[in-house]
C-alpha cells in the first residue's frame, strides 16, 4: 500500500510541476504552486474565479483537490492487491528442494570383527580386500530400516590344512549370506550401547575332496567414548566337513559346546579427523581333514588384526593393516598385509525418499 501511495504522490508532484511550467512567468505570482492558484487583479474588474472575490463565497465553496480521487483509488487498489493477490502469489512460489545429505554412518565392521552399528536405511555398503597371501575377500550389504541389515560376503579368514605338515590355505571362494538386526546407541535408554545380533551361513563348498559348510551367530555391543569406540561380543560357530568319496562327516557341534563359543573384541581410536587406528581379535574355523581325531578336524583359531582406516570422503574409506591368522602358533611367516576399499551409496535411500 505504501508503494502505491508513494507513486501517487510522485505523479501528483510531477503533474503540478508541469502545470506550473506551462504557465507564463509572472514575477508577482506567488511562489507556492497550487493547482487552484487564484488569479490576482491586474486592472480587471472581475476576479478570475468567483470564489476569489471577498464576497464570492467561503472556503467551503472551493473546488475539491482534483488528485484526491486518484489517491483514494490508488489506496483502494493497493489495499486489495496486498490483501488478495499477494498471499496467492507467495503460496504459489515453489522453493527448490535441497538435496538430501548423506546420513551419518558407522562402519558395520572393524578389520575382522563385526560391530554393533547397522547401516542406515537404504544405504548400500561394499568392501573389496586383497592380501599378500593371494586371498581375495568382499562383501555387499544393505541397511533395512535402521534396525536390520542383509548381505553376502566371501571371507579370506576361513582356512583348511591339507596335511599335518602343510601350511593352512584360505578356502575361497567361500560365499556366506548374512542377516543382522539391532538398535543404535541411546535408542532404548540413556548410555545404551549399539547392539546387533547377526547370523551367517555359507553355501556348500568343495575343497580338497571335502564338502565344507560353516554357520555362526554373533552378538556384539559397541560404545562410543569420545574419540574412542569399544566393541565387545561373542560368537557361536558350527561347521561340518564331509568326505566326498567315503561320505564320512565331522561336525563341530559333536565336539562340545565349549569348543563352539568364543569371545571377541576390538577398539578403534581417532587421533586425527578422518583417520582411525584399529585393532581386533576374532575366531574362525580351521579345517584339518588329516587330523588324528575328530576334535582336531575342525577347531576355532584366534585371528589378530591391526591397521588403520582413512576416510577419503563420507562414502569412501580405505583400510590397510596386518593380519595374523593364528596367534596361537606365533608364526610371523604366516602374517599377511592386506588392503581393503569400502564404498557406500545412498542412491536407493534417495529413491525410496528416506530423509532421516
Amino acid at each position: 500500500m505504501n508503494t502505491y501511495l508513494t507513486l501517487a504522490a510522485i505523479l501528483s508532484t510531477l503533474t503540478l510541476g508541469t502545470h506550473a511550467l506551462a504557465q507564463p512567468l509572472d514575477p508577482e505570482a506567488p511562489t507556492t504552486l497550487s493547482p487552484m492558484r487564484p488569479a490576482e487583479a491586474k486592472g480587471d474588474s472581475e476576479p478570475a474565479n468567483p470564489s476569489d472575490s471577498p464576497d464570492g463565497g467561503s472556503e467551503e465553496d472551493l473546488p475539491a483537490d482534483p488528485y484526491a480521487n486518484l489517491i483514494q483509488k490508488a489506496e483502494e487498489y493497493g489495499g486489495s492487491q496486498e490483501q488478495e493477490t499477494y498471499p496467492e502469489q507467495v503460496s504459489n512460489v515453489t522453493k527448490p528442494a535441497k538435496p538430501a545429505s548423506f546420513p551419518k554412518m558407522h562402519a558395520p565392521h572393524l578389520l575382522a570383527v563385526p560391530t554393533g552399528h547397522l547401516l542406515p536405511a537404504g544405504v548400500v555398503h561394499s568392501t573389496t580386500s586383497l592380501d599378500t597371501g593371494g586371498s581375495f575377500g568382499g562383501s555387499l550389504r544393505i541397511g533395512l530400516g535402521d534396525v536390520g541389515e542383509f548381505g553376502v560376503e566371501t571371507s579370506p579368514r576361513i582356512r583348511m590344512q591339507r596335511s599335518a605338515d602343510a601350511a593352512p590355505h584360505t578356502v575361497q571362494p567361500l560365499i556366506l549370506a548374512s542377516f543382522r538386526m539391532g538398535v543404535g546407541e541411546d535408542r532404548l535408554f540413556k548410555h545404551q550401547p549399539a547392539m546387533a545380533l547377526g547370523f551367517r551361513k555359507s553355501f556348500s563348498r568343495e575343497e580338497f575332496n571335502n564338502d565344507i559348510r560353516v554357520a555362526g551367530i554373533d552378538l556384539v555391543a559397541s560404545k562410543t567414548l569420545g574419540k574412542t569406540k569399544l566393541h565387545v561380543g561373542g560368537v557361536f560357530w558350527d561347521a561340518s566337513m564331509s568326505d566326498v568319496n567315503s561320505g564320512e562327516e565331522v561336525l563341530l557341534h559333536d565336539t562340545g559346546t565349549k569348543r563352539q563359543i568364543r569371545p571377541f573384541g576390538g577398539i578403534e581410536a581417532e587421533p586425527i579427523k578422518n583417520a582411525q587406528l584399529l585393532i581386533d581379535l576374532y575366531w574362525v574355523p580351521l579345517f584339518s581333514p588329516f587330523a588324528d581325531s575328530d576334535k582336531d578336524a575342525i577347531k576355532l583359531t584366534p585371528t589378530l588384526s591391526w591397521g588403520v582406516r582413512y576416510h577419503l570422503s563420507k562414502k569412501v574409506s580405505f583400510e590397510s593393516g596386518v593380519r595374523v591368522p593364528d596367534i596361537g602358533e606365533v608364526n610371523l611367516l604366516d602374517a599377511q598385509i592386506f588392503g581393503q576399499l569400502s564404498i557406500a551409496s545412498d542412491k536407493i535411500r534417495r529413491a525410496l525418499g528416506v530423509s532421516k
